[in-house]
């Protein structure tokens, strides 16, 4: 790819995330978009890495710079698709919700944007050793974020467990299982 062209990956995503910004900062829920970009887009770059370093050095596609910025932007979608159902179709949070990319619990891990931040740069750096063929390098890199979230998810605080407890955090929209309406409250805080 070259000219404009080569610009159309970027542009795109950050088009995207600008939009995502912006319905974030209109709910007041900045730290959302910070919380779940920064491990969404990391998750992105260390299965691009992996991706990488199991298909070797002939086939690493590193002509195009815009598979990096696809895959940040596909973690992030990835991560941030319980807070689009909630916007889109008032599905509150619930437990299962886990599954993209520990949506609930990663809000409860010590200094959650400061250790995404490092989680966020040790996968791109993990990417940069894959593309450029340096092995052990990105497997100790990525092996260091991956210890890195599960000791942060190890050192996690306590969820909610009660209606009381859930209260005094609306900001979570998370639905308790001793809530007996399935909605978020109408003053609860969106995403």
């Amino acid at each position: 790819m070259t000219g404009p062209a080569r610009l159309l990956a970027p542009a795109l995503v950050l088009a995207v995330e600008g939009y995502l910004f912006a319905e974030y900062a209109r709910f007041g829920a900045l730290i959302h978009f910070w919380i779940h970009g920064l491990l969404g887009a990391a998750l992105g770059f260390a299965v691009l890495a992996v991706w990488y370093l199991r298909a070797g050095a002939g086939d690493r596609r590193s002509g195009n710079p815009g598979t990096v910025w696809v895959a940040g932007l596909a973690g992030h979608l990835y991560a941030a698709a319980p807070d689009v159902l909630f916007v889109a179709a008032d599905l509150v949070h619930q437990w299962w919700m886990d599954v993209f990319a520990l949506h609930v619990n990663i809000h409860f891990i010590p200094a959650p944007p400061a250790v995404l931040l490092v989680v966020f740069t040790l996968a791109l750096a993990g990417w940069a050793a894959a593309i450029l063929g340096r092995r052990r390098t990105a497997t100790t890199t990525l092996l260091a974020m991956l210890v890195l979230v599960v000791s942060a998810m190890a050192l996690r605080g306590a969820p909610p467990t009660t209606l009381h407890q859930l209260r005094k955090a609306p900001q979570l929209a998370l639905q308790s299982s001793l809530e007996t309406a399935g909605r978020a409250s109408p003053g609860q805080a969106r995403p």
